[in-house]
C-alpha cells in the first residue's frame, strides 16, 4: 500500500486555497520524481518559514519534464517566490535540476554567491564556519546547526520510540530536513512542533493530511496490510481517498491501520 498515484482523488478532496491544491497535484504527479520532502520544502518556502529552500528533480528518462519544470516555476513564482535555477550533471542521477526559492530576493543572491564562494572549504573550521552559515540560510535551529558543524549529530534510530512514533516525530522522518543535534533534539522537535506543523494543519491540511498518512504506513510491518499490495491502482485509490477524508484530530497509525484492513 501507498500514498503514490493520487491526482485522480482531488475532486472528492477539500482543498484550503489554490495553492495547496496545485501543490498536491504536482506532489503526486510520479513524473515529476518528487517526495515527502520536497512538497514539505515548498510549503515552508511559500510560508517564509525557510529564508532560502532548494528541491531538485531528475530530468532523464521523462517525457516533456521541461513542461512540467514551467509548471512548477509558474506556480512558485505566482505565490512571489524568487527562484535560482542551475542544471547539473551527476554520475548516480544523470541531468538534475536545482531550484533554489525564497521570499526575499537578496537573501537568495548573498545565499548563492556564499555557496559559489565557500563551497570548496577545506579547513576543519571553515567547514564548521560553512554548516552553520547554510544551516542558518535554511532556517534549522541554530542548535542542529552547530551540531552538525560539530559531529554532534542524533541518528533517527537513536531516539526513544515513544519519540520517533509520536506524530512529532513521524513529520520529522518524513521531512528529513535536517540532523537532530545530541544536546538538544528536544528543543529542536519541539521546534518544529511549534512553529511549522501548526501552518501545515491549519493552512494545508490535505497536505499534512497525506504526509502523515505516507509516514504511517512506512510504519506498519509489511504483513499487517499484505492484501493491500495486491490491489488494483483504483482500489488503492479509493483507500487512500478514504484516508485523506478523516479529521485531523482523528488522524493516527491505529485508524489509518484500521481503514486499509477494513476496506472493500
Amino acid at each position: 500500500m501507498s500514498t503514490e498515484s493520487l491526482n485522480q482523488t482531488e475532486n472528492k478532496l477539500e482543498f484550503k486555497s489554490e495553492i495547496e491544491k496545485d501543490l498536491f497535484e504536482i506532489i503526486e504527479d510520479r513524473d515529476y520524481r518528487l517526495m515527502q520532502q520536497d512538497l514539505i520544502i515548498m510549503v515552508l518556502a511559500l510560508e517564509g518559514l525557510k529564508p532560502v529552500s532548494e528541491i531538485s528533480i531528475s530530468m532523464d528518462g521523462i517525457e516533456g519534464i521541461e513542461n512540467k519544470i514551467n509548471h512548477l516555476r509558474e506556480v512558485l513564482t505566482r505565490e512571489g517566490l524568487f527562484l535560482h535555477e542551475t542544471e547539473a550533471e551527476t554520475d548516480d542521477w544523470g541531468r538534475v535540476y536545482h531550484i533554489h526559492m525564497s521570499r526575499d530576493f537578496e537573501i537568495l543572491r548573498e545565499h548563492m554567491e556564499y555557496m559559489d564562494l565557500h563551497e570548496d572549504s577545506s579547513s576543519d573550521e571553515e567547514l564548521i564556519e560553512f554548516y552553520k552559515k547554510i544551516g542558518s540560510d535554511l532556517g534549522f535551529p541554530e542548535t542542529a546547526a552547530e551540531g552538525f558543524a560539530n559531529n554532534r549529530r542524533l541518528e533517527m534510530e537513536d531516539l526513544p520510540q515513544e519519540v520517533a512514533k509520536s506524530d512529532t516525530g513521524v513529520f520529522f522522518r518524513e521531512m528529513s530536513l535536517f540532523v537532530l543535534s545530541k544536546d538538544f533534539w528536544r528543543d529542536e522537535l519541539e521546534f518544529v512542533a511549534e512553529k511549522w506543523i501548526p501552518v501545515f494543519k491549519e493552512k494545508y491540511p490535505v497536505v499534512y493530511k497525506s504526509i502523515m498518512i505516507h509516514g504511517y504506513i512506512n510504519d506498519i510491518p509489511e504483513e499487517n496490510i499484505q492484501n493491500a499490495y495486491e490491489w488494483d491502482e483504483d482500489k488503492k485509490k479509493r483507500c487512500v481517498t478514504k484516508l485523506l477524508m478523516i479529521p485531523i484530530e482523528d488522524l493516527s497509525q491505529e485508524r489509518v491501520l484500521h481503514e486499509i484492513q477494513s476496506f472493500q
